[in-house]
């Protein structure tokens, strides 16, 4: 079942899948800058021209100058485990849907199930590496 008790297709689940990956890429990245931002690390704005103070502010900058800003403070060890054209592709709606989870970029094929894993894994790596930074407190 989809939206509201309609049925959805295969092209349509996979392409909600694909949307799904393309924002969910966008929040934890998002979470984590602000996270820095939070303890005291500038992240400076180009397109706004001015430096990010809250959550909403990161909408306005672009996802190379949030992954630069993560790789300058330490956490390439998640950013390489980001597919970026995949992520990019999918946000601009430049793919084809081959069916079963399976996208199509310029002939590359990717299968959303895996890329959702490693971006799982990445986040598993990512919050284990701010706990262990002193991010979180284990109860």
């Amino acid at each position: 079942m989809g939206f509201g008790g309609i049925a959805l297709s295969h092209t349509q689940k996979s392409s909600e899948r694909a949307r799904l990956f393309e924002t969910s890429v966008t929040n934890v990245v998002n979470c984590i800058v602000f996270l820095l931002i939070l303890n005291g690390h500038d992240f400076f704005i180009q397109y706004a021209k001015k430096y990010a103070s809250d959550l909403d502010d990161l909408d306005d900058s672009t996802l190379a100058e949030k992954l630069d800003f993560l790789n300058f403070h330490g956490f390439s060890f998640f950013t390489k485990g980001i597919n970026k054209s995949l992520r990019n592709k999918i946000a601009h709606m430049d793919f084809d849907i081959e069916g079963k989870g399976v996208v199509i970029l310029k002939e590359q094929k990717f299968n959303l199930q895996t890329e959702i894993l490693n971006l799982e894994a990445a986040v598993l790596c990512a919050a284990e590496a701010l706990k262990e930074a002193g991010f979180a407190r284990a109860n």
